[in-house]
């Protein structure tokens, strides 16, 4: 047999009133906030949760699915491993205080155009097209 089996990642480009984008240092390399889904959890729901758990970012005013992106991360479980497909969306936010988690070291908002210089992202050229396109239609 030679399927392959994966886990669907959340990720969301939170974008503030003055149009600058959260991005998050972990160690060695920027991210932004995201994670996996827990059983019977909603998608939504499950974005907003990882959002507060590594910002501490309560209220979403905006949450617009973007794409989903095939990675080429593997994550290793007990019995094998699995492949990562994420789920991006484009968020906004009033001017929030942020209280990173223990994942990250620091943070920092900045453009659009800094996001996509630190960000390694496997469907960069289409994904930021389409983030553009979704931020431009929801300001």
């Amino acid at each position: 047999m030679n399927e392959d089996s994966f886990h669907l990642g959340l990720k969301a480009f939170i974008r503030n009133k003055e149009g600058l984008f959260l991005i998050l240092r972990a160690k060695n390399y920027w991210d932004i906030p995201g994670g996996r889904i827990q059983k019977d959890e909603p998608l939504v729901e499950a974005l907003k949760r990882e959002v507060f758990e590594e910002t501490g970012i309560e209220n979403l005013l905006e949450v617009e699915p973007v794409q989903l992106s095939l990675s080429n991360i593997r994550i290793k479980t007990k019995s094998c491993d699995v492949g990562l497909i994420h789920y991006f969306y484009y968020c906004e936010v009033n001017s929030p205080s942020i209280t990173i988690s223990e994942e990250h070291v620091s943070y920092e908002w900045c453009t659009l155009e800094d996001v996509i210089d630190r960000l390694s992202l496997e469907a960069s050229k289409e994904l930021f097209e389409k983030l553009s396109c979704v931020a431009s239609t929801t300001s």
